[in-house]
């Protein structure tokens, strides 16, 4: 399986063909002659990203793929470089009114990425070397009772709405479960399944796991299958559709579909016109699934949105799948201590604690339970199934999407995101596919909403406003999927790993960083940074160096929020030429230097709450794409 960052190399494909696509590289292509070599780029990335896709969907396992596929992220990210700087040209031009003859530097290094032979060949090769399937493990109603522990009161719960009659409708009403990954969503329906009373109640009973399926005829022959308890051959939809609608007449029946992925309306209103047909009164459908935009397309009638187990459930789970039996627990009080430390931090998910449990089972030394405890075990990489689990929601996350939630691991754990600031982010970053400026922020704003819908989000009630928090180990997911590309360091956590910040690195947040840290000395080596954010726990103090900005010409995103110290900005700051964002809220600076207004690519300015500016530059209008700038409303 591909992993790490590696995962994120086709989506910073699309980003960069959403770019070479642009109204503004057309135009320059033909000015500069440059047509051939950007067509010659293009498709090259056309075929990285047929690999990488096929890489991505079929999970394939081979240990060269992360050498090979970070080195197709270096050159996919010198490529972005270039074509950046063919757009922060044509900017340029545009403010001063003069078009100038340049020499064709860009234009030769652009020849010489689109003409790499290692890049084409390897690519292709390994291209036609894919030929491993996804085989992924299928959910049954079969459920192992002894290994059981809470959800038994909200399945009773569900199993008297199912029995009620007040829900009685000519549509097959539907009841769907929503949570994450992990959290026990299948459980819950296999309970609800093997009830007794639900059993004497219904008739029929069908469990059909549907997971990425979203083809209506195979949907439709397993539905069948599973109520008949036959094998068909039929492949076409309306005479299944006729069977099954036969073969439920007059009959009571529950159907279970469990870990719906597919968001179409429509497939899901061909699937239900036969068992709609055939419903006799009191019929039920039970629906699983990640995201809550599934319960909406599928109308329905109570949704209930399942939260991690309680800490004693937890426990109990824990304890059955790590000990043997009780003597062994009440004889090791040590490992009891660092057992219950494992289940706060599995934060209610019950595959993590299963998944751990097991992964401890009879195993009786002391510092192997402390190294994984202080490890954090699911950051790591293997046949664990906690981050595999929930990986898979990132797996089926549009290609837009991946980019957007793998950023979010630059944040530290429990930060509350305001909706609009990270939204502007992503616009930054270039991850909104959007040629129309003025629609794209509405735009970020959707793919924000799929990713709560997904439940990689959940509602953050302490403040007012749009404001949301990650789920632990769903945070544990973005840091797992970016390793290597976002880097979040945390002052006092570095030193541990050696090498603070890896030579890989693109993106990068800094913890609570001190001015004379050696986290801090370590920035000036790396100089091709898209991002730098500083997050600080407490108002910070310091002055930036006034070389740093030398440093990053392919800066994007530049975040010094927080920091009393920063009274003024370099001059040098005019020559982060690429810069989308810039916020300097709660700083203590003065004056923006003129510099400033040469920042063409700059679209989101932040400065509220810094009381000691007084004014902006005269030149600001020169800023042709800014479209936000936020600050006092007396300045």
């Amino acid at each position: 399986m591909a992993t790490g960052a590696d995962v994120v190399v086709s989506p910073l494909v699309q980003v960069l063909l959403h770019k070479l696509d642009s109204s503004v590289m057309s135009d320059f292509g033909k000015q500069w002659s440059t047509r051939e070599e950007l067509d010659d780029l293009s498709a090259i990335l056309q075929l990285i990203n047929r690999m990488v896709s096929s890489i991505e969907d079929m999970q394939i396992r081979d240990p060269c793929l992360p050498i090979f596929l970070g080195d197709l992220r270096q050159f996919v990210f010198k490529a972005t470089v270039t074509v950046d700087n063919f757009i922060y040209e044509a900017h340029r031009q545009s403010v001063s009114g003069k078009i100038e003859i340049k020499e064709k530097i860009e234009s030769k290094y652009l020849n010489l990425i689109s003409s790499d032979k290692w890049c084409h060949d390897e690519t292709e090769r390994r291209l036609q070397t894919i030929s491993s399937l996804d085989k992924r493990i299928k959910s049954s109603s079969i459920i192992d009772d002894s290994e059981i522990f809470g959800r038994r009161e909200m399945a009773n719960d569900v199993i008297n709405l199912l029995l009620s009659d007040k829900y009685d409708m000519k549509k097959v009403p539907v009841f769907s479960i929503v949570g994450i990954g992990g959290i026990g969503k299948t459980t819950l329906a296999q309970l609800i399944y093997n009830d007794e009373k639900v059993v004497e109640h219904f008739e029929v009973r069908a469990w059909v796991c549907v997971s990425e399926e979203s083809n209506i005829i195979k949907i439709t022959r397993s539905i069948l299958e599973s109520m008949t308890k036959g094998k068909w051959d039929i492949e076409n939809l309306q005479p299944l559709q006729c069977e099954l609608q036969t073969s439920l007449s007059g009959k009571r029946f529950l159907l279970v579909l469990d870990d719906i992925w597919f968001e179409d309306r429509k497939t899901w209103d061909a699937v239900r016109v036969p068992l709609n047909v055939a419903a006799k009164k009191g019929s039920r459908i039970v629906v699983t699934t990640r995201t809550r935009k599934v319960s909406s397309i599928m109308n329905s009638i109570e949704t209930i949105d399942l939260e991690g187990l309680p800490y004693e459930d937890g426990w109990q789970l824990f304890k059955f799948k790590a000990f043997i039996d009780d003597e062994i627990y009440d004889t090791h009080p040590n490992l009891k201590r660092i057992g219950e430390n494992f289940v706060k931090k599995c934060k209610g998910v019950a595959l993590a604690v299963k998944t751990l449990g097991g992964l401890l089972y009879n195993e009786l030394d002391v510092n192997k339970w402390t190294s994984i405890l202080e490890s954090e075990m699911w950051e790591l990489e293997g046949d664990d199934e906690i981050l595999p689990a929930l990986r898979l929601s990132y797996y089926h996350l549009p290609t837009h999407l991946k980019l957007c939630f793998a950023y979010c691991s630059l944040s530290p754990k429990d930060y509350i995101f305001d909706k609009k600031a990270l939204v502007r982010l992503w616009m930054a970053e270039g991850f909104i596919a959007c040629k129309q400026v003025e629609i794209m922020e509405d735009l970020s704003g959707k793919y924000f909403d799929e990713l709560y819908y997904r439940s990689f989000f959940q509602k953050y009630s302490g403040y007012y406003g749009n404001t949301f928090v990650m789920h632990d180990l769903m945070h544990d997911l973005a840091e797992s999927i970016s390793k290597g590309l976002y880097l979040r360091v945390e002052e006092g956590k570095s030193e541990r790993n050696g090498s603070i910040i890896s030579e890989k690195a693109h993106y990068i947040s800094m913890i609570d960083a001190q001015p004379e840290s050696s986290m801090v000395k370590e920035l000036y080596k790396y100089k091709d940074l898209s991002t730098l954010i500083f997050f600080s726990s407490s108002r910070c103090d310091w002055h930036i160096p006034s070389d740093l900005f030398e440093q990053y010409r392919c800066l994007l995103v530049l975040d010094l929020s927080g920091n009393d110290g920063l009274d003024s900005l370099p001059d040098s700051i005019g020559n982060l030429k690429h810069l989308c964002f810039l916020n300097l809220n709660y700083t203590g600076i003065e004056v923006l230097p003129d510099s400033l207004c040469s920042l063409y690519n700059l679209q989101t300015l932040m400065l509220e709450h810094c009381y000691k500016l007084d004014e902006i530059p005269e030149n600001i209008g020169n800023l042709i794409n800014l479209q936000y700038i936020e600050m006092n409303k007396d300045m």
